[in-house]
């Protein structure tokens, strides 16, 4: 499903997110900002999937926490969710090294509790094209230098803390972290959202086939 971000949500009150049907711009998102765009798919509605999206930051500063992509059931910024005893959420964020250099890390909430894995350091200026997917407690993220999904650069991995039935309502095409030191803004985009349910894939012997 190729995504209009035009149908997608602003946080009331939001001064830093512009969008086009393919397209969410943020534009000096500071780490105190609470701003977010979201879309509501229902109750239950996202388990295992895959996710895919251009991300580009096209300015930085050292210290700068944002969030390109997250899942949740629940509609907060993240220092809320994070703050929270009983918000749970998937998402990757992206932490600024300095002007040239961000680091892209992918992570979960269970219960109020963050678990982070370690990181692949983005080139700020330059397009990557990202894929998410969610297979009962494997999660991971693709980072890849093209469009077409071809040229890997590298692949993070988390085993999910969440019970594996955990599915979740809200898409975030953006979160801001809403907490934290002033002054350490970023800019960039996330383009061209393409979003697909998968099956949870079951291992089973011989014994088990259907002949």
């Amino acid at each position: 499903m190729s995504q209009d971000l035009t149908t997608y949500t602003e946080k009331a009150g939001d001064t830093w997110l512009s969008e086009t049907a393919a397209r969410v711009t943020f534009t000096n998102v500071d780490r105190p900002s609470s701003t977010y765009l979201y879309k509501d798919f229902g109750s239950g509605y996202w388990l295992n999937f895959e996710h895919s999206f251009e991300l580009r930051v096209t300015s930085n500063t050292d210290l700068s926490i944002t969030f390109p992509w997250m899942l949740s059931n629940d509609l907060a910024d993240w220092s809320t969710h994070d703050a929270s005893s009983t918000m749970d959420a998937l998402y990757a964020f992206l932490y600024g090294v300095d002007a040239s250099n961000i680091r892209l890390y992918l992570g979960e909430i269970n219960n109020g509790v963050a678990t982070n894995v370690s990181y692949y350091t983005l080139t700020v200026g330059t397009s990557y094209w990202v894929k998410i997917a969610r297979n009962g407690t494997a999660f991971n993220i693709y980072i890849y230098s093209d469009s077409g999904l071809t040229n890997l650069l590298s692949t993070l991995s988390l085993t999910l803390t969440i019970d594996s039935s955990l599915a979740f309502q809200y898409l975030y095409a953006f979160n801001s972290t809403g907490s934290g030191a002033s002054g350490k803004v970023v800019s960039g985009y996330v383009d061209s959202l393409n979003l697909i349910i998968t099956t949870a894939t079951i291992a089973f012997t011989t014994d088990d086939a259907v002949v």
